[in-house]
């Protein structure tokens, strides 16, 4: 990608000379585009090693447009911000961050699907060794999504309740309409 200015330039060389054992940057900027005064951009720099050197892999922009004008309802943002003052944020961060690894939501999809699996079935069903789908499974245990019954030898897991079934199905929901409205 060729570069705006020398400023940029420089930048750039700054950033890969300071982050060599890092594998992405992300760098928030300030432009005049778009008939907006300031469009934020936030331009993700990914970098690779090949043959020691770091090499410039990708460049996501996604703009987001502000507001001309500030005016500030401060009475409204007080009230909204003490309601979402008071929601578990920290723990609804954690159920995200485990549902956002592909494997584990597979898993968690699988068992939306079949009410009860043991370790040898979730690992056939997602296409992964059964070392991989125990280590997903015991992170999902401890979240507090998925539980787990013994017969004998064999360790059956199923979701802990409809509500990480929902979950599941409203985000495949989500992610059909999105989909659906972008091929229209």
């Amino acid at each position: 990608m060729p570069f705006r200015d020398e400023t940029d330039r420089k930048r750039s060389k700054n950033i890969s000379d300071a982050q060599k054992n890092q594998s992405s940057i992300s760098l928030l900027r300030l432009d005049r585009e778009s008939g907006f005064d300031f469009v934020l951009k936030w331009i993700s720099l990914h970098f690779f090693k090949n043959d020691g050197a770091m090499k410039r892999k990708e460049v996501m922009v996604v703009e987001a447009p502000r507001c001309e004008t500030i005016a500030i309802d401060r009475a409204r943002a007080e009230e909204i911000g003490n309601v979402v003052d008071t929601i578990p944020t920290t723990d609804i961060g954690k159920l995200f961050k485990v549902l956002s690894d592909a494997t584990r939501l597979r898993i968690a999809y699988a068992l939306t699907v079949e009410v009860e699996l043991c370790v040898c079935d979730v690992s056939a069903s997602v296409d992964c060794s059964i070392a991989t789908a125990s280590h997903h499974l015991r992170t999902l245990l401890k979240q507090g999504l998925v539980k787990y019954r013994k017969e004998g030898k064999v360790v059956y897991y199923s979701l802990d309740d409809h509500h990480v079934s929902s979950l599941v199905h409203l985000a495949m929901e989500h992610v059909n309409e999105g989909k659906a409205l972008s091929t229209e």
